[in-house]
């Protein structure tokens, strides 16, 4: 990020993340429902499209990385993000 401050939003129970956004930047790191596993529910990422709009239509940049590999459900989870995103879904 270009000033180097941003702000983590991450899901993991032992380490939440309150929703108080400053700065440039915005980072959504998601673990997945169950550990590094499990895929989310639609209707959450359907949530994580919209506050990563919100967040760009204010100048923020926004980076999503979702970590919940076991299982192979982390790919699948952000192109459903993407799409709800561009409106392709």
């Amino acid at each position: 990020l270009d000033y180097g401050m941003g702000i983590c939003g991450s899901d993991w129970p032992e380490a939440a993340c309150p929703e108080l956004w400053c700065g440039q930047g915005v980072y959504f790191r998601r673990h997945g429902p169950q550990r590094y596993g499990g895929g989310y529910a639609p209707l959450e990422l359907q949530r994580l499209a919209e506050l990563i709009r919100v967040h760009a239509a204010v100048g923020r940049e926004v980076l999503a990385f979702f970590n919940n590999d076991l299982g192979g459900k982390a790919p699948g989870d952000a192109r459903l993000v993407r799409r709800y995103l561009t409106g392709a879904v």
